[in-house]
């Protein structure tokens, strides 16, 4: 039942983000590119971490799982659109409340934070990954989306996360719940004033601007 939307999100679904927040190119050009700057970003940073796990894909365990797509030529963990999502949610979630602090008393975060589970959970339902794939993707994206937001609105502090996949076990992700039912720890990190990016500043207040 899930295919359609499968097969349309093995691409970066722009579209999905979209129906959260009515983010059109006409009217939220800037919001856009800061998006593809987070997933430009979590793509490089998550190929290289994919290949020094260098795990195995589902298919390459049991001939019983049948994929729904064709299988990546890279390793599984961790998930890519995992990563890429909550990356994602993490940098609308800052961006809109930083903009339109009227809306934090409504769950959007939680609204992205579901989406981005949701397009993370179609690749394990597609036999491409494992929850401990989503799992992993959940916490470096979140750290990736906290860190472009913290260069981008000059934020001083961003969270370390660290995450145990033991401590996770074989459960499947839920992005409700405390972090360390998860897997994952976190603790404040200081950050310098070298950590701000001009370019993204100027990005991000122009962002801003598209949403107030």
């Amino acid at each position: 039942e899930r295919f359609a939307e499968i097969q349309s999100q093995q691409v970066w679904p722009v579209d999905y983000w979209s129906a959260v927040l009515g983010i059109t190119p006409r009217q939220h050009p800037n919001t856009l590119l800061l998006m593809a700057v987070v997933q430009s970003l979590a793509v490089h940073v998550v190929a290289r971490m994919k290949h020094l796990a260098n795990a195995p894909r589902p298919v390459q365990l049991s001939a019983q799982v049948q994929p729904m797509l064709a299988t990546p030529m890279h390793a599984a963990w961790p998930g890519g659109h995992a990563t890429e999502s909550f990356a994602a949610a993490a940098l609308l979630g800052a961006l809109i409340k930083a903009a339109r602090p009227e809306l934090v008393a409504a769950p959007l975060q939680e609204q992205l934070n579901r989406l981005a589970t949701r397009i993370a959970t179609n690749r394990v339902v597609a036999g491409l990954h494992y929850p401990l794939d989503t799992a992993a993707g959940w916490a470096l994206g979140t750290s990736l989306g906290d860190y472009v937001v913290a260069c981008a609105a000059k934020g001083t502090s961003v969270n370390k996360r660290d995450f145990n996949s033991q401590a996770f076990g074989g459960k499947d992700f839920s992005v409700n719940g405390d972090v360390a039912s998860k897997g994952m720890t976190e603790t404040a990190l200081a950050l310098t004033a070298a950590t701000e990016v001009a370019a993204l500043q100027s990005l991000w207040d122009a962002a801003i601007k598209e949403w107030v």
